[in-house]
């Protein structure tokens, strides 16, 4: 179950940076040829890096809210290499919504 926290302070700048992580990958069964993991790129928003995990979302709106959000769990991360900040101005008094943990 997640736990809202109370809104945060707007950022006055916005870090996008590129993910080098681990994919996991399946088989559908047991006859497939056998699969490794994969490694993927995702560019984004960074929302968050802790100790578990790299959050990136695509897009973020004036009054901070965020939409296409991926978690990764930071055992699969390889690398992150910021592309740019981006410097931003929210409007007066706004705060972003509640961030999940």
């Amino acid at each position: 179950m997640s736990k809202l926290r109370r809104p945060i302070k707007l950022p006055k700048s916005l870090r996008v940076v590129l993910v080098e992580w681990e994919d996991a990958t399946h088989q559908v069964d047991e006859h497939d040829a056998p699969m490794g993991t994969m490694i993927a790129y995702t560019i984004g928003f960074l929302v968050r890096n802790t100790k578990k995990d790299v959050v990136l979302c695509g897009e973020v709106f004036e009054d901070g809210g965020r939409r296409d959000i991926t978690a990764i769990a930071k055992p699969m991360v390889r690398k992150i290499i910021q592309v740019a900040t981006i410097p931003v101005q929210f409007p007066t008094g706004a705060t972003a919504p509640p961030a999940v943990s």
